[in-house]
């Protein structure tokens, strides 16, 4: 997971930077704007430059006019991964406290989160069980959520979940391990896990 987090926080950087629904730092100030304009073709054949291989050059123009090389708005990428803006903003600030977590080598599978993600409106994630979602089985459901929506990592979510599986089949020896991590019964059926 610790590696999904690195990913995670790269998004929230640039989401953040761009004045998410989060706001700025209190110690952040406004700098003027000092990178020049560049093209598309431009970005394309500065990434090149930088020793990215671009295998077509045509495809990597497309990402570029939705993404953009500097930063992202959250708007496009919150409708790419099938949430509200504000939504997406709090997954990727709840992933990287996660990826913190992980960092320091602190024990996540049965903490309580101290910041929360927001869960979409909807049935599916108006669940009493994950609600507060301060439990490692929201971080769990938003991850598989968000690699549901990548194309190119449907098999890494294979893989992924079943190395998850895999972990809470053997939960740590201690009382009560599932309310520990929030798990509740039919959780895997759950739309972000099984979709």
């Amino acid at each position: 997971m610790c590696i999904m987090g690195a990913f995670f926080y790269a998004l929230f950087i640039r989401v953040r930077r761009k004045g998410g629904v989060m706001g700025a730092s209190r110690d952040f100030q406004p700098r003027p704007y000092e990178k020049t304009w560049l093209s598309i073709s431009d970005q394309v054949a500065l990434l090149k430059s930088r020793g990215l291989t671009i295998p077509d050059h045509a495809t990597a123009e497309q990402f570029l006019e939705h993404v953009s090389y500097y930063r992202s708005h959250p708007g496009p990428l919150a409708t790419r991964y099938g949430v509200q803006p504000n939504i997406l903003t709090t997954w990727l600030h709840h992933l990287v406290y996660i990826r913190n977590v992980c960092a320091h080598h602190s024990r996540f599978w049965d903490r309580r989160w101290t910041i929360k993600p927001k869960l979409p409106a909807g049935k599916s994630w108006d669940l009493k069980a994950l609600n507060p979602p301060n439990r490692l089985v929201t971080t769990l459901l938003i991850v598989s959520w968000l690699l549901s929506r990548i194309p190119q990592a449907r098999h890494l979510r294979v893989e992924w979940q079943k190395q998850v599986q895999d972990k809470l089949n053997n939960p740590p020896r201690v009382s009560s391990p599932e309310g520990a991590m929030g798990t509740f019964e039919g959780w895997t059926e759950h739309v972000a896990w099984a979709g």
